[in-house]
């Protein structure tokens, strides 16, 4: 496969020929116009870069840690809120209903701890579920932050960003190149110093580029997907990054 001579930096847009070595293996080029913007992107890029990594975006298997915080919220609820995407109010049941019914939450939470040779798109759901009503409980009752917690994780950070969105477990197609975009935003939201002129970047560059990449890829495809999406990134840059497309 023939690799394009120049592309444009993913966090400023400057046409650069630097890309990410190890996703240039997974067939994918991603940009960075220096050591100092990558660097700024991998404390999240990291989970995601490379061959089985990046394309299509897989979300990580659980570690130890985070199943073992899983099991002791199992069967919390989120109280009078239920989750948006799959309409339950415990992680139990959002589990039992991915697996139909078979199978048992901490038997499922169990059974795909990491390391996980060669994740699959069950394993990244299961992944991404858990995460998510991790976030959800710790953060639903609270009203949008700017900034993540202090003890929110890079992955927590980018699930948060990735649920309103709904662009989150199927992470195939247009959905790869538009998270590895929004990782650029988690990167931000996540770094105590993130580069000068930081939202002036995500303003003319980062936002613009995710608009663009619903238009020429999703549009054509699923207009009504692609219309929903784009307002759901317009909710989240105002409500959360305090910008206006």
């Amino acid at each position: 496969m023939s690799l394009p001579k120049t592309g444009m930096c993913l966090v400023c847009g400057t046409e650069t020929r630097n890309r990410c070595s190890s996703c240039s293996k997974a067939g994918l080029d991603l940009f960075f116009c220096s050591p100092e913007h990558q660097k700024f992107v991998w404390p999240v890029h990291r989970y995601f870069c490379g061959p089985g990594k990046a394309n299509s975006w897989i979300w990580p298997a659980l570690s130890p840690n985070e199943v073992e915080a899983a099991l002791e919220i199992l069967h919390t609820s989120l109280g009078p809120y239920t989750d948006g995407r799959w309409n339950t109010k415990t992680l139990a049941e959002g589990l039992k209903a991915m697996s139909g019914g078979i199978e048992q939450p901490d038997a499922i939470l169990k059974g795909y701890v990491e390391p996980v040779n060669e994740p699959d798109a069950i394993d990244s759901a299961i992944a991404y579920m858990t995460r998510h009503f991790h976030h959800a409980l710790l953060h639903s009752f609270e009203p949008p932050s700017t900034k993540p917690s202090p003890d929110m994780s890079p992955l927590l950070t980018i699930t948060d960003i990735a649920n309103p969105l709904e662009i989150s477990v199927d992470a195939g197609g247009w959905r790869t190149p538009f998270l590895h975009q929004v990782s650029v935003i988690a990167a931000g939201l996540h770094s105590r110093a993130p580069p000068p002129d930081y939202n002036d970047k995500l303003r003319q560059h980062v936002l613009p580029s995710l608009v663009k990449l619903l238009q020429a890829t999703l549009l054509p495809e699923d207009s009504e997907k692609a219309r929903d999406t784009l307002l759901r990134l317009i909710q989240f840059a105002e409500e959360r990054l305090n910008l206006t497309l």
